[in-house]
């Protein structure tokens, strides 16, 4: 598809209705996207070339929040439906949560769904992926992040841990699969 994507903006860009007052926004017809992304992608007319998502690495996370205090960030274990991740990070935006970590392995990937779901959100947050769920969580505890796993099942519930004075500290929320939640962490 990239290709397809690249070979259109040439092609656009090569014809006699570009020129550089356009500012690369070109008019096309609706029927030439459809060819291009397929009907199933609605594009309702209108495409935009930007760069691709970037995923950070566990390293640059704490390059990130280094001296800071405060901070609410989310590991999202295992989630695979797009639609889900989607949702989860457009409400990650909402909360002003700039931080979302997901699992390398067995983790939706961004696609035009996620992009969708989570109406523009997924540029508004910090992606990062981590290798190794047992390490990063103990690494976590070394650098003093407070720990909480949402679970159906858990012995203490959320109203308690506002009780905790947590004060500056800075969370790690931790959200489970769709199956199996955060039952095996």
């Amino acid at each position: 598809l990239q290709d397809k994507i690249y070979k259109f903006i040439k092609e656009l860009s090569n014809s006699r209705n570009y020129t550089k007052q356009t500012k690369k926004i070109l008019k096309v017809k609706e029927e030439k996207l459809n060819r291009i992304f397929g009907k199933q992608i609605n594009t309702q007319g209108i495409a935009l070339l930007t760069k691709q998502l970037e995923y950070y690495d566990l390293n640059k996370f704490f390059e990130l929040s280094k001296e800071k205090l405060g901070l609410l960030s989310v590991l999202l274990y295992k989630i695979s439906d797009p639609h889900n991740l989607g949702a989860i990070l457009r409400s990650a935006s909402a909360f002003n949560i700039k931080n979302v970590l997901l699992t390398k392995y067995y983790s939706a990937k961004d696609n035009y769904t996620v992009a969708k779901t989570s109406s523009g959100a997924v540029d508004h947050v910090n992606i990062f992926t981590i290798n190794n769920l047992d390490s990063s969580l103990k690494t976590f505890q070394k650098k003093k992040w407070f720990l909480i796993g949402l679970d159906n099942n858990a012995e203490t519930n959320l109203k308690e841990i506002e009780n905790l004075n947590l004060g500056r500290k800075n969370i790690l929320l931790i959200m489970g699969s769709e199956e199996k939640g955060i039952n095996n962490i």
